[in-house]
């Protein structure tokens, strides 16, 4: 997180699909350009998703 916040730009990727046991999961990674214009992606977590309205979805993101 430390190199993260030092970047000057950065993107959220999230990503729904459903598991082995069919529960819907949220998967969410960043990517960035470091201080030496190298750019990375890093994995942060898988969230679990109530439903799979645009809503719920933002929610699971912002609330992290």
């Amino acid at each position: 997180m430390k190199e993260i916040l030092t970047c000057n730009c950065f993107a959220v990727i999230a990503d729904e699909t459903s598991d082995a046991s069919h529960a819907e999961q949220l998967c969410i990674c960043i990517r960035y350009v470091t201080s030496n214009v190298v750019i990375k992606e890093q994995f942060l977590e898988f969230a679990n998703l109530d439903d799979l309205s645009a809503f719920s979805i933002a929610h699971e993101i912002l609330s992290r």
